[in-house]
């Protein structure tokens, strides 16, 4: 019982960082297409989306780092 237990864990910690990843990617996209159609200078909307591409980097890197420590400890 308790390997399966396990097996779902693992996945959902996966699922979850792989659905972290791809709302990030999808708040970058919405960024920059709603600062480009606003009409905001182009140096600034691709600062702001390398910035969120940077902090969702953090984001994600932190969770495989998280999930790699939870398996570890077992």
């Amino acid at each position: 019982m308790d390997v399966v237990v396990e097996g779902i864990a693992r996945r959902t910690e996966r699922a979850r960082t792989l659905w972290a990843t791809l709302a990030g990617t999808l708040w970058q996209t919405l960024w920059a297409a709603v600062a480009f159609l606003a009409g905001i200078p182009k140096e600034v909307w691709i600062a702001a989306a390398v910035a969120a591409a940077i902090l969702t980097a953090i984001y994600v890197y932190r969770q495989l780092k998280s999930n790699r420590n939870t398996e570890a400890k077992k």
